[in-house]
């Protein structure tokens, strides 16, 4: 054979070969797309229980992901799909359960007699302060005798 016709076979057989692997290609798409499992599958078989339970402690989103063994996009869009809520919103409402007894305790603490619970409850809850709240009257008028 000559060369050039060497090439031209060449340039032939490698034209082949893509139209081949491209076809190849698309099934292995397709072949894959059926075995691929459901997200809605994976979805309602999450463990929402142990999830709420870690939120209870105010962990940020990438220590939750790492703990459930999920990226955080996985999670975030869990979140999403089934409370419409983002993770902040969801950890917020899991917290309030903890922060109601937290509110609880120093209550109890402070009317069995502890001093310093009973200040800071005074404080936080009936708006006492340390330093007095100084007023202005509106009505108040200065005279300059002199």
């Amino acid at each position: 054979m000559v060369p050039e016709q060497v090439a031209k076979g060449f340039a032939m057989a490698s034209k082949k070969t893509s139209k081949t692997t491209k076809k190849a290609k698309k099934k292995t798409v397709k072949k894959y797309k059926g075995t691929i499992q459901n997200p809605t599958t994976i979805y309602d078989t999450f463990d929402w229980q142990t999830l709420g339970n870690y939120c209870q402690f105010k962990p940020n989103l990438k220590t939750v992901a790492e703990m459930m063994n999920v990226s955080e996009s996985t999670l975030k869009d869990y979140i999403k799909k089934k409370f419409s809520e983002t993770y902040t919103e969801f950890a917020e409402r899991k917290m309030s359960g903890i922060k109601l007894k937290l509110v609880q305790k120093a209550i109890s603490m402070a009317l069995a007699g502890d001093r310093t619970m009973l200040i800071f409850c005074l404080k936080n809850y009936c708006g006492w302060s340390d330093i007095p709240e100084q007023t202005q009257d509106d009505n108040f008028e200065l005279e300059f005798v002199g």
